[in-house]
């Protein structure tokens, strides 16, 4: 978030508790700002047959608990 860029990250053991994420599952960050371009981009790729293999979700980030926000904020990062 600090850096503006798009993450891929593997599951937390607090993702896998309380999201309960799975082994096969992955985590994309990407900036609001980006968003738009992302999906016509993948639109864009579904719309000439270079889709992915697999479905995928987006969901709105979980409210982010206080004590991690305090965490951020302390590194720089406005939550």
């Amino acid at each position: 978030m600090k850096d503006n860029k798009c993450v891929v990250a593997s599951p937390c053991r607090g993702d896998r508790c309380n999201a309960m994420t799975q082994s096969n599952e992955i985590i994309f960050s990407a900036p609001i700002s980006i968003l738009n371009n992302l999906v016509e981009a993948l639109s864009y790729l579904e719309n000439h047959g270079w889709g992915f293999p697999w479905p995928f979700e987006l969901r709105p980030e979980r409210e982010l608990a206080d004590n991690y926000a305090k965490i951020g904020r302390a590194i720089g990062i406005k939550c």
